[in-house]
């Protein structure tokens, strides 16, 4: 509880000063493939503007089978979707280049 009203008094503080901490979330669901009955795993991004505001409209990265490669942008009616728990997703910082990465004889 305690942890919480500090985030909480961090976040009005920084909205106070005019802060805009924009947080981005990782959305992923699975159904099956319209060819193999494979696993579609598909994938979106939704960004909140700050923490007491909802997420805004999803936008979709792709979809693809597991199984047989098929890149599937809709699902068909009467599928079963799972749905997983959004999780934040932080950009790295750095990225490594294939220069940089170490050559295994």
């Amino acid at each position: 509880m305690h942890r919480q009203v500090l985030v909480s008094c961090l976040s009005l503080r920084n909205l106070e000063e005019g802060l805009i901490m924009k947080t981005k979330y990782l959305h992923i669901s699975a159904y099956p493939c319209n060819k193999c009955d494979g696993p579609v795993v598909a994938g979106a991004f939704g960004i909140r503007e700050s923490e007491i505001t909802r997420e805004g409209e999803l936008t979709q990265v792709g979809a693809v089978c597991l199984s047989c490669g098929n890149k599937q942008s809709k699902m068909s009616d009467g599928n079963v979707v799972r749905q997983f728990a959004p999780v934040e997703w932080a950009a790295p910082k750095t990225r490594k280049i294939a220069s940089d990465l170490p050559v295994h004889a």
